[in-house]
């Protein structure tokens, strides 16, 4: 990134060694926009089949996917980014179709988008921190399109230190309460 004519690194050395797993980076396709106050940096790696994104604001880097019909996670829709009359419009990469980025709504072109958040291995002296409750305070807002898939949420966990892992168990976000009785 370019600030004041220097150049300052915005990769981690995580990102770095996923770029590096990529069999071929020379198609990366790179575009930017802002919204709600945040400046994003969005880079497809097709033959790689990935989407990562730098959001500039915070320095953070994060990862964006959608899922098939098998349920098996693919890079970002969007290939490229306009804003057209007062609206941010991306266009499909595989249908050429063009969608409204809008982040009041909850899915791909009729397909439920996956929001998936990890925690890292928190070290306390050298010891593994461990949880034994999770409470998850989301604010889900409000359904307003009756024709609108519900929001759901899916939850799974490890309680063996992560050698296995439950099914995703998944809820409509209103039966939050529901999983863990």
């Amino acid at each position: 990134m370019g600030s004041n004519y220097n150049a300052s690194r915005i990769s981690t050395h995580a990102i770095e060694h996923a770029f590096a797993q990529y069999s071929t980076i020379s198609d990366a396709i790179g575009y930017i926009y802002q919204e709600e106050g945040h400046m994003f940096y969005v880079l497809n790696f097709p033959t790689a089949d990935a989407t990562w994104v730098y959001d500039i604001s915070s320095g953070l880097w994060h990862e964006r996917t959608w899922n098939d019909t098998n349920g098996f996670e693919h890079r970002h829709r969007s290939n490229v980014f306009a804003f057209a009359y007062g609206t941010y419009v991306v266009g499909d990469w595989q249908n050429g179709n063009l969608y409204a980025l809008d982040q009041n709504n909850y899915t791909d072109n009729g397909a439920p988008i996956v929001r998936t958040r990890s925690f890292p291995h928190v070290v306390n002296e050298l010891k593994r921190v461990i949880y034994r409750k999770f409470v998850a305070d989301i604010q889900t807002g409000a359904q307003t399109d009756p024709t609108q898939a519900a929001p759901m949420i899916s939850l799974r966990w490890s309680n063996d230190r992560g050698a296995s892992w439950s099914n995703y168990v998944t809820q409509p976000l209103g039966a939050v309460g529901q999983f863990l009785q």
